[in-house]
């Protein structure tokens, strides 16, 4: 019996190293616990879109894990600079300047462009000179838009999700909605049944930029995310192609 016992303990000491090393490669990415197709989506609790497809070949390519934590876009902030989680994502050097004030923060190369902008009704493509009233998602800032929003010649009227913020612009309450062209136009073909419900009005002001994946623990993986975009550029490119978020698609 007692040799039984020192030679599962033996056993166990062998064991341990591995279940932590294991424990080692597992990381978690804070991401938005909202409907953003085809960039990302979390639905019942499970993470799916362009972005998991592109981390998940990373991680299997690097022995690692990634666990997607779905958090309320405001408190996905909070939670990734108390280093809750080990990763954002979204992100970008631009957001939210005044909340990663004292945080030291890495981010990666873009992981994927994307178009923020207005949408109108097609009756009024071309006709919409100055807005009045903006439909936007709650917690997303459209700072191109900023400071006519702050001197209150602009109202920005926030909704809860993209789905109510498209309703919003489709029904009229608002002269146009500032959103991401890609996830917009993915939800008026898929939801709505209607992909020209509202149109790109191009001749106002839009912002064009990219995603990128942030930390403050481990700026080093993100060096290895970086060199392995840049190695596995056609694998990427057929990725967003697949997924309709080509910067053709998307303007």
């Amino acid at each position: 019996m007692r040799i039984g016992y020192i030679i599962f303990l033996l056993e166990l000491c062998v064991l341990l190293p591995a279940v932590s090393h294991a424990e080692d490669n597992v990381y978690q990415i804070g991401v938005e616990d909202i409907p953003y197709l085809p960039y990302y989506e979390t639905k019942e609790k499970e993470y799916r879109g362009f972005v998991k497809d592109l981390f998940d070949l990373f991680a299997n390519d690097q022995h690692i894990k990634f666990e997607y934590v779905p958090l309320p876009v405001k408190r996905l902030y909070r939670e990734f600079l108390d280093e809750k989680v080990d990763f954002k994502f979204p992100d970008n050097i631009r957001w939210s300047g005044d909340s990663k004030k004292g945080h030291k923060i890495y981010y990666s190369e873009g992981i994927v462009e994307y178009v923020d902008g207005v949408l109108v009704l097609p009756k009024h493509l071309n006709k919409m000179k100055k807005l009045k009233k903006l439909g936007t998602v709650r917690g997303f800032t459209p700072w191109i838009y900023i400071d006519e929003i702050n001197a209150q010649k602009i109202e920005n009227i926030e909704n809860s999700n993209l789905i109510s913020v498209i309703k919003q612009g489709v029904l009229g309450r608002v002269d146009g909605v500032f959103v991401n062209i890609a996830a917009a136009k993915f939800l008026m073909l898929n939801e709505f049944k209607n992909p020209t419900a509202l149109v790109f009005e191009k001749s106002l002001p839009y912002t064009k930029d990219k995603y990128a994946l942030s930390t403050k623990k481990h700026p080093e993986l993100l060096k290895k995310l970086n060199k392995w975009m840049d190695k596995n550029k056609e694998l990427k490119n057929n990725l967003k192609r697949s997924w309709k978020i080509d910067l053709e698609d998307i303007l």
